[in-house]
């Protein structure tokens, strides 16, 4: 039942902060000004009896003006409710003061009351308009009471009514006070948690920034160490460890692509599983789990929870688990690789931590196609290095039987043959042939 009411007399919603306030104010001040009315009208029939007319005659347009301002609330004319609540009642009560008395009215003193309601509902400009008018009707009273013009009173006001006017003038003002003070402190604690968003807000956005400015750190360490190395598995072991420790991730390793493309080879992880998975040549085929779906992509994928996506496929060795991004390592537009990612608790990587494994895949992209074409100058050294000296050793052989024993030789060794012999045909035409087993 006191829900039912509490709900009935309470104002709707309004989607504005302020003009939910408004509302609130009004509201209460309809409701108990409301109350005051009845409760005057109440008292006034039974001390007063022969002035009821007159008792109705002050109260009507009161109330009358008090619920057309409850109707303009709930039908969300906040506006027009604010200038029915001031102007026509302010009206209403100079009448009254007029036919009461002039300004020695009591209705005349609650003119203050009015006043203070523009000020808060309509704003300073409708508080100074409303005394200035008021000031002006005042005076008018004045001089009209000066020159006689001013009728006598019609209401004859007994002294316990007289009471309960001042009383409810009173119990008005106290009401209007206690909500200001209410809105000044819903006020303030609406600046205190604004301030404190704000201040959230700065935090976050410094916190962005110093992640940023780590990462851009960290993609030119990595840049600068791998322009340094040209060993490819201690490329990927330095890349996996660095980005391990600088970002606290709960595991970080990189798979290269095998040469049928067809399935993603471990290449280099950190801590003991990181290890068993190199050990073991842990595989994943391109399109199976996160992994291979970003290499099948060729796009970045990220699962703050990994429960929740059906492409994730566990790892016993990696039991905590509970977030991973796996970003491709692109040569040209070409698949090479992936960077793959985990954290041990949900929520734990976010797009920055794409953004960053991005940057530095791409960092390895460059790293990973300087090793290979170090490798390749290598080997192409290595081997024209050999072949000199073939040549050589050829040309020092005074026979042919040292020279076939010296192609025979230097090829078993590059070839890693066990056994290598030279047959001879005895033809006119001699030929020779070279057996390699």
């Amino acid at each position: 039942m006191l829900d039912r009411l509490k709900e009935f007399v309470a104002p709707p919603p309004y989607e504005d902060a302020r003009d939910q306030r408004t509302a609130n104010l009004l509201n209460t001040l309809a409701w108990v000004t409301l109350l005051m009315a009845l409760l005057s009208t109440i008292v006034g029939v039974v001390v007063a009896r022969p002035t009821i007319i007159n008792l109705f005659l002050r109260t009507l347009p009161i109330i009358l003006c008090l619920v057309a301002t409850l109707w303009a609330i709930r039908t969300y004319r906040l506006r027009l409710a604010s200038f029915i609540f001031v102007y026509p009642l302010w009206i209403v009560l100079l009448l009254l003061s007029f036919i009461g008395g002039g300004i020695r009215s009591p209705t005349f003193n609650s003119l203050v009351i009015i006043i203070m309601i523009a000020s808060f509902v309509l704003g300073g400009q409708y508080g100074i308009q409303v005394t200035i008018l008021t000031i002006f009707v005042g005076g008018l009273m004045v001089m009209a009471e000066y020159q006689g013009w001013l009728p006598a009173s019609q209401f004859a006001t007994p002294p316990f009514v007289y009471w309960l006017a001042v009383a409810a003038g009173l119990i008005t003002v106290t009401t209007l006070f206690s909500l200001f003070i209410r809105n000044f402190e819903q006020s303030m604690e609406q600046v205190h948690e604004s301030n404190q968003k704000l201040r959230q807000i700065q935090q976050q956005q410094e916190y962005r920034i110093q992640e940023r400015t780590r990462a851009l750190q960290l993609a030119a360490d990595v840049s600068r160490q791998l322009s340094t190395i040209l060993n490819q598995p201690d490329l990927i072991g330095a890349v996996v460890h660095q980005v391990q420790i600088a970002f606290n991730y709960y595991h970080v390793h990189i798979y290269l692509l095998d040469d049928a493309q067809q399935s993603l080879i471990m290449a280099g992880g950190t801590g003991t599983a990181g290890q068993t998975l190199l050990k073991n040549r842990h595989a994943v085929p391109v399109g199976h789990g996160l992994v291979g779906t970003a290499a099948q992509s060729r796009q970045p994928v990220l699962v703050p929870d990994v429960f929740a996506d059906a492409r994730w496929q566990s790892n016993p060795l990696l039991p905590e688990t509970r977030a991973e991004a796996a970003v491709p390592i692109l040569i040209g537009g070409q698949l090479s690789g992936i960077l793959d990612v985990q954290q041990n608790v949900r929520d734990g990587l976010s797009q920055s931590d794409v953004d960053l494994l991005q940057l530095i895949a791409s960092q390895v992209a460059i790293g990973l196609q300087n090793a290979h074409s170090y490798e390749v100058a290598r080997s192409q050294a290595a081997y024209e290095r050999r072949i000199n000296a073939i040549e050589r050793k050829i040309q020092q052989a005074h026979t042919i039987e040292e020279v076939l024993a010296v192609a025979a030789t230097e090829l078993g060794q590059v070839l890693n043959a066990r056994q290598a012999s030279v047959l001879l045909n005895a033809m006119p035409v001699a030929k020779s042939q070279i057996e390699v087993r």
